[in-house]
């Protein structure tokens, strides 16, 4: 059944253009990942599918009614949404917060709504906080609780402004699961994201925004496997991977394992995994790569379907696998050791080195 309908909007601050005949169709149900690079609009439009920045021009239909200008109190309880930054009541505890408008626009008691909002605090983790200020919590718990809030007043459609990024790792698995139940039970939601786990295991459709408009939308296997731009696929593949490039044996091994240790905690890589990747890196660059190379090109993916990792190392030569050449014997014995796979490719005198984790 289709929720909500996006129809040639356009927006534009002054003579900024940011959005451009953006169109699309969103379904009862439908759990979205709003995907892209920076500046492509994303946020934009979450704000005006309800109207907090309306449309320039185009429309936007809410259960084949046009949104308007008029009714937009109603609309918005319909259309709920969590900013990036969690904008609690300072003055009203955790539990105030949630309860108060429930309390102010429906018709049940207060101990339905004090059950209620336990319930809801409880499912993330909050309910021992729910007397406490929202000085008294960090930022992932403040943003929890503004999760919560919005889905106490059980909105159709929650949009999400790159929320999900902003929560504590540990917490996330708990809130996702809270956003798959609502699902389930009908609730529909747009999540601008970058969150690999998120646009795999949740998601039911990407929604790929580039060039002020929705360029390309489609189910995660398919955009993931298939795209049908260049742009989309550039975009996928840097979600999914981390390059660094080393140009001297002074290289900033800082940068590099500051950024691996990033891409593992982002695509939540099992710690052993981590460990035994952080030591390839270490004897392929330190022992076998530099001491006969002046430079390389280092890769990390991830294959989500096997979960797993894939570190290649490009480096030109005349055709060589640089482990049957290299005198460290000792390293060569540890790269065996802790990877589950290595082959060699020579292409246009570029040598790859694929290791396997």
């Amino acid at each position: 059944m289709n929720i909500l309908s996006i129809k040639n909007v356009c927006k534009q601050f002054n003579n900024n253009v940011v959005l451009q005949d953006v169109n699309a169709e969103i379904n009862k149900g439908d759990m979205i990942a709003l995907v892209g690079p920076p500046g492509a609009g994303k946020t934009t439009l979450l704000r005006c599918l309800n109207f907090l920045d309306p449309p320039t021009s185009g429309d936007v239909y809410f259960m084949g009614k046009k949104i308007t200008n008029k009714g937009l109190d109603l609309t918005r309880r319909k259309i709920g949404m969590v900013f990036k930054e969690s904008r609690l009541f300072s003055h009203l505890t955790i539990f105030e917060n949630v309860a108060l408008g429930p309390l102010q626009y429906f018709k049940i008691s207060r101990q339905q709504v004090t059950e209620n909002t336990m319930n809801l605090l409880r499912s993330v983790g909050l309910a021992e906080k729910a007397n406490l200020y929202p000085h008294q919590l960090d930022e992932g718990q403040k943003l929890r609780t503004a999760i919560v809030r919005c889905l106490a007043m059980n909105p159709e459609i929650i949009l999400f402004d790159d929320s999900a990024n902003a929560l504590e790792m540990t917490m996330l698995n708990g809130v996702t699961q809270v956003m798959k139940n609502a699902s389930q039970a009908g609730k529909t939601f747009i999540i601008e994201t970058s969150d690999l786990e998120f646009t795999t295991n949740m998601a039911n459709r990407i929604f790929y925004m580039d060039s002020k408009c929705i360029l390309e939308e489609g189910r995660p296997d398919q955009l993931y496997t298939n795209p049908k731009y260049r742009q989309t696929k550039d975009f996928l593949h840097k979600l999914i991977s981390f390059s660094f490039e080393v140009n001297s044996k002074d290289f900033d091994f800082v940068e590099l394992y500051g950024g691996m240790e990033k891409f593992c905690n982002k695509n939540y890589v099992d710690l052993k995994k981590a460990i035994n990747l952080q030591l390839l890196i270490d004897e392929i660059i330190t022992n076998i790569i530099l001491p006969s190379y002046a430079s390389c090109l280092l890769n990390i993916s991830i294959i989500r379907a096997t979960d797993t990792i894939i570190l290649t190392v490009t480096y030109k030569d005349k055709e060589e696998n640089i482990l049957n050449k290299a005198d460290n014997i000792i390293s060569v014995k540890m790269i065996r050791k802790y990877a589950t796979n290595i082959k060699h490719t020579f292409i246009e005198g570029i040598n790859t080195l694929y290791v396997e984790v």
